[in-house]
């Protein structure tokens, strides 16, 4: 029977335990460290009898790893969706408290284009206005890159509708397909496009509102003028030319001449009271500022026989109506003075953009001129200067007007587009 070492069974024992101890030792580290959040942590005990061990643990590391990245994942994803609501409604309530300060279409639709396309991922954004005839006008246009081509099967239609009316739309063109959007972002521009196409529905019927009651009082004070000065007018007419029955046999020479310039001033007044109830009754065409001064020179010219050339540097330019009426009046009531006073051969007028970015109309002709010093006179004198003052006052504009005697007149109406 072999003889049993004991001082190399101690060192044995003694070495397994340190073995043991350093492994002990190793687990309560990564222990530790899976306790404060390194789940990378792993074991390397270099111990052959723990090696099943080892592995089990290391497994387990494993397991809690893939557990705390999968937490962290769902965790973005519930900081996204909550970043995402918490913009979209910020989004909402600014589009609504906006809309209840201005009902102005140029402002508020190319003002949101920013948010679709950044809701979207898209690399153009276009938004359009469409007319009552179905006509779209590009309002605005954001481009990351200009090398970017518009593809219709990569675009997503925004509707700015109300039921079946179409006011405008936004056009999101990507660079993936439209179905990688997600559900939450097709509902929310959904409903921004639906909130967006009920203004601008308001703001049409708000338009037709104001155009009716303009339309009701131009009639009502035609109606006026026909119930009484033009009646009146028409009865002195009348009463003239039996007067001039009644003197056929008076011989007085300046009789019959005092006789015929009354008869003509009357005729005259009489014209122009019914061109003025003619211009209320028809009301001004707007949308274009350009093809109704035309119509208004056109007039002119057959009126007065007076050739009147006209440029217009403003071709693409949109005014609102309030300053499109505004500008027409005032070229009319120019007109009509030129025609009764200037004895001009010719007349220009020209509309253009300054390099301030305000616009103006400038008319000019070679008539006579008057002494521009400050007019003054009885109440009702000069009323058609006050009026095309408060023309250029009521768009927020400036009227002035330059004369010397034998130099003609100059009127500038300056103003911006509103």
């Amino acid at each position: 029977m072999p003889t049993i070492d004991r001082k190399t069974m101690n060192s044995e024992f003694q070495q397994s335990d340190v073995r043991l101890e350093n492994a002990l030792q190793q687990i309560t580290d990564w222990a530790s460290r899976i306790r404060q959040g390194d789940f990378s942590a792993r074991l390397e005990l270099n111990n052959a009898q723990l090696t099943s061990t080892e592995e089990d643990i290391n497994r387990l590391a494993e397991w809690l790893q893939s557990l705390a990245l999968e937490s962290q994942e769902q965790l973005q994803h519930h900081e996204q969706l909550i970043q995402s609501q918490s913009d979209s409604l910020r989004l909402v309530y600014d589009i609504t408290s906006s809309l209840n300060k201005t009902l102005d279409a140029k402002a508020f639709i190319p003002r949101y284009l920013a948010s679709f396309k950044e809701i979207s991922g898209a690399q153009i954004a276009d938004a359009y206005l469409h007319d009552t005839y179905g006509n779209e006008r590009l309002l605005s246009s954001l481009e990351d890159d200009g090398h970017f081509v518009r593809q219709d099967e990569n675009c997503m239609v925004v509707p700015l509708s109300v039921k079946d009316k179409l006011y405008g739309e936004y056009r999101l063109y990507m660079d993936q397909p439209i179905i990688s959007l997600s559900a939450s972002s097709r509902a929310l521009m959904s409903n921004i496009g639906l909130n967006l196409g009920m203004a601008l529905e308001k703001q049409v019927q708000e338009q037709d509102s104001n155009m009716l009651g303009r339309m009701a009082e131009r009639t009502a004070f035609a109606h006026e003028l026909h119930d009484s000065m033009a009646q009146t007018l028409a009865s002195l007419r009348y009463q003239v030319r039996i007067l001039d029955d009644v003197l056929q046999d008076v011989t007085e020479p300046r009789i019959w001449a005092q006789m015929e310039t009354v008869e003509k001033l009357v005729d005259l007044a009489h014209q122009e009271l019914r061109s003025l109830i003619g211009q209320f009754r028809a009301p001004i065409e707007v949308g274009n500022l350009s093809g109704g001064l035309k119509k208004v020179l056109a007039r002119f010219r057959t009126e007065s026989g007076i050739p009147v050339f006209f440029q217009n540097q403003c071709e693409d330019t949109e005014f609102s109506e309030e300053t499109q009426i505004a500008i027409i009046r005032v070229a009319q009531e120019s007109l009509k003075n030129i025609c009764k006073h200037s004895k001009a051969e010719t007349v220009r007028i020209l509309l253009r953009r300054r390099s301030n970015g305000q616009f103006m109309m400038l008319i000019e002709d070679d008539g006579v001129g008057f002494d521009n010093t400050p007019l003054r006179g009885h109440a009702g004198e000069h009323i058609g200067l006050s009026v095309m003052e408060e023309r250029a006052a009521q768009i927020g504009g400036e009227f002035s007007i330059e004369s010397e005697k034998g130099e003609g007149t100059r009127i500038v109406l300056t103003f911006a587009a509103t």
